[in-house]
């Protein structure tokens, strides 16, 4: 009787391991049991894709304080009998276009600002007589001011952009002071590429200026304008 109880006993435990199952596991490409069969351990990496994007260089900006009817390109006098790509605004500059290869939609951010007024190699003036305006011309304003302001948006399929009136409660109008904020300021978001054929983000620069001020503009008189642009992935729904 005593036997059949150890039998039954020894069967018992050769059930169970039989049935048990030696488990190894690693975080590494290579099956090296772990310290203890029963762990496992994996190490977490945050892969995000690389953000490719494509910012031009310098462009041309012009003032064309007395209105007159001139070329985008180059600032030059338009011809009698041109229509296409010609301004009268008295801040001009043509469409430039932010490329997105990136395969997420991005938040473009923008820092604005304008550097000091300079005169061009060879004037005759004794100093410049233009101003950067932090805000747009007042009237009865008598100053030879300028007001610039960065307006971003959508190309159309033919590089054309809305132009928008300068409004300080929509971050699409950007205004270019003389003091940079110390923060961007989101102006829109640009959409995904697929690496070979990147979306656009446009911006045009526009304003003001004084055509009736106590001095007269001189001629080659000159303001660098500076756009510092950074871009993060937009983590709203659906992008």
């Amino acid at each position: 009787m005593k036997n059949k109880k150890f039998i039954s006993l020894v069967l018992a435990l050769a059930m169970v391991f039989s049935m048990s199952v030696s488990v190894f596991a690693s975080g590494g490409a290579a099956a090296t049991p772990a310290a203890d069969p029963n762990t496992f351990t994996a190490t977490a990496e945050v892969k995000i894709p690389p953000i490719s994007v494509t910012v031009p260089s310098t462009q041309p900006l012009f003032i064309n304080p007395m209105g007159f009817s001139v070329n985008i390109a180059d600032g030059s006098a338009a011809a009698a009998d041109a229509t296409e790509g010609i301004t009268s605004n008295k801040v001009v500059s043509p469409v430039f276009e932010i490329s997105n290869a990136s395969p997420m939609k991005l938040d473009v951010g923008v820092i604005a600002s304008a550097g000091t007024v300079s005169l061009a190699a060879g004037s005759t003036a004794t100093a410049p007589t233009m101003s950067i305006a932090s805000a747009p011309i007042a009237d009865g304003d008598t100053k030879n001011s300028v007001f610039i302001y960065a307006n971003f948006g959508t190309p159309d399929n033919d590089g054309v952009l809305a132009e928008v009136p300068y409004d300080a409660e929509k971050a699409a109008t950007l205004a270019v002071t003389p003091k940079a904020p110390k923060d961007p300021t989101i102006v829109g978001t640009v959409n995904p590429g697929d690496g070979t054929d990147p979306t656009v983000f446009g911006f045009q620069f526009l304003g003001d200026c004084n055509a009736n001020a106590k001095n007269e503009w001189t001629p080659g008189e000159k303001v660098t304008v500076t756009l510092v642009f950074s871009f993060k992935p937009n983590l709203s729904s659906g992008s």
